[in-house]
């Protein structure tokens, strides 16, 4: 009798299934990486016999070991995980992706996938913790893995103590964060356990940190934030005969009285709310009828002459919910920048709104099948005049719209913006203020005060102002200040510059695609200049001891970030390099450029 074996070219052995992690099985006749593990721990302990480790390809487990014994740099050669490219069902991993880890503790019957590895060759360093290609068939690997903790808390406003909705909480060092909810409470996860600075952020707050918080393996821990406001301030120049108005700031004393006190004269001859009440004179006496000064409405005043007067406060959220009723009333602007205004009451264009109208009498309206924008920009501090058919609920767009041009309403100067990456930058250098000599140092006295290159008010009007650093901060020195910025921008963080200069390939090329194009500003030979990301950084030169220098030929732009109480940081652009340096230890007493960045 002759027997015959059939005998397939493509045998799969399955590999032993573990007590966990139940692996399917690879294909040893494919390339197959072997990791020899020197050292495994959980929590910073030794891992045992018993524990297992597997590795994955995204959701695909693709390897998994085992251990018998503790790892060491003894016996990491008996200590081998293996990867495969092709598994029983199909492929394994891929060259390129992510190296994923998982372990499974045997005596606390706990799996986590938290961990930290570093794997290498007799070459140094593997470069990423990826799967190598094909022919890199081993590699020697630390793995610490680690049973997570969490962080949670609220976070509020320490003037009003009211709960703040969209702050950032970030774990300082990593990538996580979380973002508050309507109720102002946050939550992260996963989160290794160990000691962290931990920061909050909100528009219209000053940022807050809370230093070396101990993150606990398994435990959630409270970190509560109170964050103080920026304190705005508003100016309203009142011009002879009718006006809206209305503002964005919550006042600590809204009485209408108090309130306009600076144009309590003669020259004023009312000011009305939708209802027809008003603050007016009768006989000798001033009479409010209005009572308080209401965020979300507008008031028409009516006056003699031109007057003047200014309020301060924290900035309401632009998104406030403003309720209409059918019929006419003022309604306040609460965005800080200007906007299409068919952009900024899109909430409610429709067939229940009539019009919109501004001071001037321009109007928003229907004109048979299409709408017609005859206001053009809605502007902060103005008041509209809305006539519904029924009941409605305005509310303005969140989010300034980046790329667009706005203009400063202290002093009418207008913007370019661009937006790079994940960050909205001015397109020019910041010019506000006015023109001190050469050789005058800015003093705190309340008024912007700035250098123009060569004490030549052209210059600033060309390249922006020169600014010492305190000036520029306005007198403050908390980090990413608002400082002499538009509402709603702020000076930029030495961190914010090099995540701008790593989004465009890092600090070697990153200059160049901040430039300018050309030399009608910068000096040739303007090297790397491609201004690819719109930032259109120019050579606005500096001064330095009252010696103004370099004009043409560099650009730098202050940074929020002091290193002490005599130098602080900056990032420069130079003519002969698309090299974009970020430095510190330069005297704050220098004048350099300003560029903010949207809060």
């Amino acid at each position: 009798m002759m027997m015959i074996l059939l005998l397939s070219s493509n045998v799969v052995f399955p590999q032993a299934k573990t007590g966990h992690f139940n692996f399917e099985g690879g294909d040893p006749s494919s390339p197959v990486l072997a990791i020899y593990i020197s050292e495994a721990t959980l929590n910073s302990d030794d891992m045992v016999a018993g524990d297992e480790i597997a590795i994955f390809d995204g959701e695909t487990m693709v390897g998994v070991f085992t251990l018998d014994q503790v790892c060491t740099p003894d016996n990491s050669f008996e200590n081998d995980l293996i990867a495969f490219r092709e598994l029983v069902s199909g492929p394994g991993y891929i060259p390129g992706n992510p190296i994923l880890l998982k372990c499974w503790d045997e005596s606390e019957q706990v799996e986590t996938e938290l961990f930290e590895a570093s794997f290498y060759d007799n070459f140094g360093n593997w470069p990423e913790n990826v799967f190598p290609p094909d022919g890199a068939n081993y590699c020697m690997a630390i793995m610490n893995f680690y049973i997570g903790g969490a962080v949670g808390g609220t976070v509020k406003s320490v003037l009003s103590n009211e709960v703040v909705e969209g702050a950032i909480v970030k774990i300082e060092g990593t990538s996580l964060q979380a973002v508050t909810s309507s109720d102002g409470k946050y939550l992260i996860e996963d989160i290794i356990p160990i000691t962290y600075n931990i920061t909050s952020n909100a528009s219209w707050f000053y940022p807050q940190t809370k230093f070396a918080q101990q993150v606990i393996s398994g435990e959630s821990i409270i970190v509560d934030f109170n964050l103080e406001p920026i304190i705005y301030s508003q100016t309203y120049n009142i011009e002879s005969g009718f006006q809206f108005i209305s503002s964005q700031i919550i006042l600590e004393n809204p009485d209408m009285m108090e309130v306009v006190s600076d144009i309590l004269t003669d020259d004023l001859h009312y000011i009305r709310n939708s209802n027809g009440l008003m603050l007016r004179k009768i006989g000798p006496n001033w009479i409010n009828g209005i009572g308080d000064w209401i965020e979300t409405e507008g008031y028409l005043v009516k006056y003699n002459g031109t007057g003047q007067f200014s309020i301060s406060g924290e900035i309401i959220s632009p998104t406030t919910p403003i309720n209409l009723k059918a019929g006419f009333q003022f309604v306040s602007y609460l965005p800080v920048f200007e906007m299409d205004a068919m952009d900024a009451f899109a909430s409610i264009i429709g067939e229940n709104l009539l019009y919109i109208r501004n001071s001037e009498g321009e109007m928003l309206q229907k004109i048979g099948p299409n709408w017609v924008n005859g206001i053009g920009n809605s502007v902060p501090d103005q008041a509209y005049l809305i006539k519904m058919n029924s009941d409605d609920i305005l509310i303005y767009p969140a989010s300034f719209p980046c790329g667009q041009p706005f203009t400063d309403s202290r002093n009418g100067q207008v913007y370019n913006t661009t937006q790079i990456g994940e960050q909205c930058w001015m397109a020019e250098n910041l010019n506000i203020g006015t023109m001190i000599n050469s050789s005058i140092n800015p003093t705190n006295n309340g008024e912007i005060e700035k250098y123009c290159y060569e004490d030549d008010p052209a210059n600033c009007d060309e390249y922006g102002g020169l600014y010492q650093w305190d000036e520029m901060m306005d007198y403050s020195t908390i980090l990413c200040s608002p400082g002499i910025c538009p509402i709603g921008w702020c000076i930029p963080s030495i961190e914010d510059i090099a995540t701008l200069s790593d989004f465009l390939g890092g600090e070697d090329i990153a200059g160049g695609k901040l430039k300018e194009v050309g030399t009608i500003h910068w000096n040739p030979p303007n090297a790397g200049a491609t201004n690819s990301s719109g930032f259109t950084g120019v050579p606005g030169g500096y001064i330095i001891s009252s010696e103004y220098s370099y004009l043409g030929s560099g650009c730098r732009l202050w940074s929020s970030s002091e290193t002490d109480d005599i130098y602080a940081s900056y990032g420069y652009l130079n003519y002969n390099s698309s090299y974009f340096y970020y430095l510190s230890y330069f005297e704050k007493t220098h004048g350099y450029s300003v560029r903010c960045i949207r809060e």
